[in-house]
């Protein structure tokens, strides 16, 4: 069964209509409380659309998100809002109406539809992906369709100046379920009033996990729909636990890297980057970690050689990445946070000087009308 809601959120003693049309049929309501500092969401009168394996809703997810929207002072109209409703996200009703997990082979992850999010990767040996916390609380965003920073947090095109804040818009969006099943399930966000207001083009970006072959497999697929050339990034920003076991000191960890990466590399200034004139801190295609490395935040690989590394400590189960169409990396972690996030990208911040219009920025990849741009990156653990 499928079915379409009409969502109020109320915030104060004001309310709005999140999309989702009047029908017949019995009227349910779900109250979610005064869960998101003020504000209620209630869920009203399913529709029965036609036969599929569960409940489409995403309450919590569009809550969350018309309540980041409001804040910024942006204000959709009905068809817009209708966009962020349960009406796209088929799926199965569960606990948390808003995760799917796949597993097979002794491997186990979770997803969620807001933001397309990996929350869980379980191996053998239990969780490998950070839980979240105070220090950063975030699991595996999704960056879209920008990777890093815009200078000044502005995209500038054809004349005209849009506010495009770090990482995009895709990691704080309610995705509508393409497909779930028990080893794979694939996730979709297309434009709409919100996402032009800040990003003038027309696009279909989808996520799909996958695992098979003993390794999860994270594909992510950008769209031209429009009919002019349209300018994205894509990239991964997993966090992985630091230490991976408890009891492993953090200095015990290393980064071991296919090929010798030995090319100078720029350090990040006010989150943009700098000119590439430091020298690599891997060693012998070796990086012993430590906090001390990311002082000075990330640490960025334009052009890396290599196209897979291994995450690895004595005594415990380790993790190997490997990547297609990713031509930049980067490796990051916020003292005195216990993960390590490795991400390829498939774009880059903006360079300090670099100020010009979106289409032009250094990294920034362009894709034909009706063409798409695919990168994926597959996670396998080791040492089990």
């Amino acid at each position: 069964m499928r079915v379409s809601v009409r969502v109020v959120a109320v915030a104060g003693d004001q309310s709005a209509a999140l999309g989702g049309q009047r029908a017949g049929g019995d009227e349910a309501a779900m109250a979610f409380g005064e869960g998101f500092g003020g504000f209620r969401a209630v869920l009203l009168q399913p529709r029965h659309i036609g036969d599929d394996e569960g409940v489409e809703a995403d309450c919590v997810g569009i809550a969350e998100q018309w309540q980041r929207q409001r804040k910024d002072g942006i204000v959709l109209s009905d068809a817009a809002m209708r966009s962020q409703t349960s009406e796209k996200q088929p799926g199965r009703m569960r606990h948390h109406m808003n995760e799917h997990t796949i597993s097979e082979s002794g491997l186990r992850a979770t997803v969620r539809a807001l933001g397309a999010e990996l929350c869980s990767f379980q191996g053998p040996g239990g969780e490998m992906l950070w839980q979240a916390g105070p220090v950063w609380p975030r699991h595996a965003p999704v960056l879209f369709p920008i990777v890093g920073r815009l200078k000044n947090d502005v995209l500038r095109h054809e004349g005209r100046e849009y506010r495009m804040t770090q990482h995009g818009f895709a990691r704080d969006r309610a995705f509508a379920w393409g497909a779930r099943a028990t080893d794979h399930c694939r996730l979709v966000l297309t434009d709409d009033e919100f996402t032009r207001a800040m990003y003038p083009f027309a696009f279909r970006f989808e996520m799909e996990f996958r695992i098979a072959d003993g390794a999860l497999c994270v594909t992510y697929r950008t769209v031209n729909t429009g009919d002019v050339m349209l300018p994205a990034s894509q990239g991964a920003h997993p966090a992985f636990r630091w230490p991976l076991t408890d009891g492993v000191a953090k200095e015990a960890h290393f980064l071991t890297f296919e090929a010798d990466e030995t090319a100078l590399v720029p350090r990040l200034e006010s989150g943009l980057l700098g000119e590439a004139c430091h020298p690599s801190p891997i060693v012998d295609r070796v990086l012993a970690l430590n906090e001390r490395l990311f002082a000075a935040d990330a640490i960025v690989l334009p052009a890396p050689a290599s196209r897979w590394v291994r995450y690895i400590a004595p005594g415990t189960a380790g993790l190997e990445m490997r990547w297609e169409e990713f031509p930049s990396f980067g490796i990051w972690m916020r003292p005195p946070g216990n993960f390590l996030c490795l991400e390829p990208w498939a774009g880059m911040t903006s360079p300090v000087e670099w100020d010009g219009d979106f289409v032009d920025k250094p990294g920034v990849v362009l894709i034909a009308p009706g063409d798409k741009l695919v990168s994926r990156f597959s996670l396998r653990v080791l040492g089990v």
